[in-house]
């Protein structure tokens, strides 16, 4: 990004350029994990990231145009929706079940996921009723966490591609991912 790019790119998130991280410092922090710029958290967080970027392959200087970031995209949220939803119509088979709860009907178990993976988080059943530990779990706790991840990452996309629209490219998802898990997410349940 050029400098006045950048400027506008961080007015978006902090809504003051020239005085980094002093009209919303959480927007300071956001700004500088997401430009690329140091973090407090990168000495305990840049040799994980670059395990998962290892273990993933993926190369975090490749960027993407909107095409390639929304693929990705669409493709993760595709195979979390699949995840959760096979765990839900299977969770009577699963372990953590001590109420030997059956698995949801096909339109609950889709309607479920579709809910969780969009962060609409609408229920159409009783809670502990209805899923088991293990499908409370690993499909809505995980879900909760990671759908507003991908949806973070895409409001950075977005606003990237306002700042950045003539080279084309607007990060790259992978690296945004990891990012926005690793040093936001987790710190901040750390510190909540």
């Amino acid at each position: 990004m050029t400098s006045c790019d950048d400027c506008w790119f961080h007015w978006y998130i902090s809504g003051d350029c020239h005085h980094p991280g002093a009209g919303n410092p959480p927007g300071g922090y956001l700004y500088r994990v997401f430009s690329g710029r140091k973090s407090i958290f990168d000495k305990v967080c840049a040799p994980v990231e670059g395990v998962l970027f290892r273990a993933v392959g993926v190369d975090p200087s490749v960027q993407m145009d909107w095409k390639s970031y929304l693929r990705a995209l669409m493709l993760v949220n595709f195979t979390m929706m699949l995840f959760v939803y096979v765990i839900l119509r299977i969770q009577g088979f699963l372990p953590l079940n001590p109420d030997h709860i059956k698995g949801m009907s096909w339109d609950l178990a889709f309607n479920t996921a579709a809910s969780f993976i969009t962060n609409t988080n609408w229920q159409n059943y009783a809670g502990e009723q209805s899923l088991s530990y293990l499908s409370q779990m690993s499909a809505i706790t995980y879900l909760q966490f990671t759908s507003a991840a991908t949806g973070f990452v895409a409001a950075i996309a977005f606003l990237r591609s306002l700042v950045a629209h003539r080279s084309g490219v607007i990060g790259n998802f992978w690296v945004d991912l990891i990012k926005i898990h690793d040093l936001c997410s987790c710190p901040q349940q750390l510190v909540g």
